[in-house]
């Protein structure tokens, strides 16, 4: 048996192991980032209440920090690895047209149909003044009606008491502390400059400063970044710990949509700048208009009616980011925003 024979082996044994343990539940396969899994979370009550339960997520061992969040939702949630859950819809060892319990639904293969979730986020990029809402993209493919609700998470307990406990080693002065994530995952991050006169700013209106750069593939030119270093890799914690800390400044991403999808209500600035590296390597950036990333446009539910500030700040290369900078920190008692 040849190596290509082995693997599809090993995947048809993975197949039938996983209909075995879970032929008694809906199972969703969700082979994506953060923000993909905690759309589904936020959308698994509705599931139920529309073709009951139980209801199992398979999702990357690095994203099961997500479904915590949702865990009075989300029945049962099997780690396996994202390379392998892809590889399971590649190679045809699914069958999507087969809508029932015991059978694997892959929210990326909408109803069986050849466009991929991958085609229509392209297509976000390209033209991002219209499109579907990546909420409503995801009600159809879990066979959602279109006003099902989405019902927000929350970090559980083990999760509180741990950010409670990090909060008071570090200083995190609650309710006026800022955390900044310079870094990001595919879109490039702001320059360090821009960082650099965020936590400055920040520092002479009577915040404490904290950087986080874990978690982050792609990072700034630099990490001069004033501010107390944090390390927040689990993301439960994560946003147990930015609720106690009162606001955030991010890069558009995954967590920022995981975040607004849970029962918190710390400030949100997010920066949209003006390119991707759909490798995440950092080598290989392409141009992209910079509001592809704004949750307005993309998953404007979210964003309205919520109970928080929310700002969006378009932050490109060739521009002085230190005036961006100096305008998002002074807006800070202004209210909730819109896109800049």
């Amino acid at each position: 048996m040849d190596e290509e024979q082995e693997f599809l082996k090993g995947l048809s044994g993975l197949r039938d192991q996983l209909l075995d343990v879970l032929q008694d539940y809906w199972i969703f396969s969700i082979p994506y980032s953060l923000g993909e899994v905690a759309i589904a979370g936020a959308l698994a009550k509705s599931f139920k209440q529309q073709y009951g339960g139980p209801l199992a997520f398979l999702v990357d061992p690095a994203k099961m920090g997500i479904v915590q969040l949702f865990a009075d939702q989300v029945d049962v949630a099997v780690p396996v690895p994202m390379h392998l859950l892809r590889q399971l819809r590649a190679r045809g060892f699914l069958s999507p047209e087969t809508f029932r319990q015991g059978s694997v639904q892959d929210v990326f293969v909408i109803q069986g149909a050849k466009l991929e979730y991958v085609s229509l986020f392209t297509l976000r990029n390209q033209h991002p003044d219209r499109g579907l809402p990546v909420t409503d993209v995801f009600r159809f493919a879990m066979r959602l009606p279109w006003e099902a609700p989405l019902h927000p998470g929350r970090p559980g307990k083990e999760a509180l008491e741990q950010a409670e406990r990090v909060a008071a080693s570090v200083g995190i002065d609650p309710g006026n502390s800022v955390i900044l994530f310079p870094g990001n995952n595919t879109n490039v991050p702001a320059p360090s400059v821009f960082w650099r006169r965020v936590a400055n700013e920040a520092a002479a209106l009577g915040k404490r400063v904290f950087v986080n750069v874990s978690g982050a593939a792609l990072l700034p030119d630099d990490l001069d970044i004033p501010g107390i270093p944090v390390e927040l890799n689990d993301v439960p914690q994560a946003i147990a710990l930015c609720e106690i800390a009162g606001r955030i400044v991010a890069g558009s991403n995954g967590f920022l949509m995981t975040a607004l999808l849970t029962e918190t209500r710390f400030g949100l600035d997010v920066i949209l700048t003006d390119a991707f590296d759909p490798t995440a390597s950092g080598r290989h950036y392409q141009p992209m208009p910079m509001r592809s990333g704004s949750l307005f446009l993309h998953a404007p539910e979210i964003t309205e009616d919520i109970d928080r500030p929310y700002r969006e700040w378009e932050v490109p290369a060739s521009v002085d980011t230190e005036s961006i900078a100096v305008e998002l920190v002074r807006a800070w008692s202004a209210g909730k925003g819109s896109p800049s």
